[in-house]
């Protein structure tokens, strides 16, 4: 056998033995190995595992014991705490709690608009309209105050600033709590005789404004187009040649009238009126005050 016999019979065989365990057109080939066209080997790749979530362990039940007591929460912190404010002066427990509900117990937007018409009537509408108003509206009673003072704007608004005075120091005492009890409860003591002045003042003022509208419905100058509102539509005199203007009652475009005050609206003064003598009544059946009447019937000392 020459040499050329035997490279063709070597490469026959090995052709041979190379179709023998490869899959040239897709047939399986050995276990654990894979042929590509070129006539490589390929390994075989290992399928991964697929991974499973994780699962929380879940808490175990304990047993029930017999008589187990429930467990009790832990008391939140003073930070936390939420206050009980109560509903009036009367219901007030704590000095802090007298703080919180006093100045509600009383004050109210209808007897602040007449201190602040009070301050604005001659700004707004002339010194002489002004005093005409204030001379109407003057005490009839025995409502005056040390000055011999009449004018029964100013006298409402002398009271309600002493009341008011009394709230803010209440106020700003409470806040410092038990240690100053005795003297927040000496200032409130002084509130029922100045809440009953305010009450009849208004009383007063109420009657004054009556008078008005009689006049008006005398001089038939009333507009009956609205009758919830008391308007004029003219000047109202109240005396010989004395006139209140219209504007002073209706008000203007930007300003409102003395008709806005409460004291043109009978419900509404017999309400505050009420509310104004029961707080009195209150504090002087919960505390006295210090002018030898209630439940103390002596002074309490600061």
């Amino acid at each position: 056998m020459n040499r050329i016999d035997r490279i063709i019979r070597e490469s026959i065989d090995r052709f041979i033995l190379r179709e023998s365990d490869r899959d040239w057109w897709g047939l399986e080939a050995p276990k654990g190995q894979k042929y590509d066209p070129r006539g490589r080997k390929k390994k075989k790749q290992q399928p991964q595992p697929i991974q499973q979530p994780q699962q929380q362990p879940q808490p175990q039940p304990q047993p029930s014991m017999p008589n187990q007591q429930p467990q009790q929460q832990e008391p939140q912190s003073s930070r936390g705490r939420k206050r009980i404010k109560p509903k009036t002066l009367f219901d007030a427990v704590t000095v802090n709690q007298i703080g919180m509900v006093i100045r509600n117990s009383w004050v109210s937007m209808g007897l602040r608009k007449i201190c602040t018409m009070n301050r604005n009537l001659e700004r707004i509408y002339s010194r002489d309209n002004a005093a005409i108003l204030r001379n109407f509206f003057s005490s009839v009673t025995n409502l005056k105050a040390d000055d011999d003072e009449h004018d029964l704007f100013v006298l409402f608004t002398n009271t309600y600033n002493k009341l008011h005075e009394i709230t803010k120091e209440v106020e700003e005492m409470a806040k410092k709590g038990a240690a100053n009890e005795r003297y927040v409860i000496s200032k409130i003591t002084e509130m029922p005789i100045e809440l009953e002045g305010l009450a009849n003042i208004l009383d007063e003022m109420h009657e004054k404004a009556k008078t008005l509208k009689i006049l008006a419905k005398q001089q038939r100058i009333k507009d009956n187009s609205n009758p919830n509102l008391f308007i004029v539509t003219n000047d109202i005199e109240i005396q010989d040649g004395v006139y209140i203007k219209k504007a002073v009652i209706n008000g203007y475009k930007t300003t409102a009238g003395i008709n806005k005050l409460i004291i043109f609206d009978k419900g509404e003064v017999d309400d505050i009126k009420k509310k104004l003598f029961a707080l009195a009544s209150d504090i002087r059946k919960k505390w006295g005050d210090n002018f030898g009447r209630g439940v103390h019937n002596r002074k309490v000392n600061r």
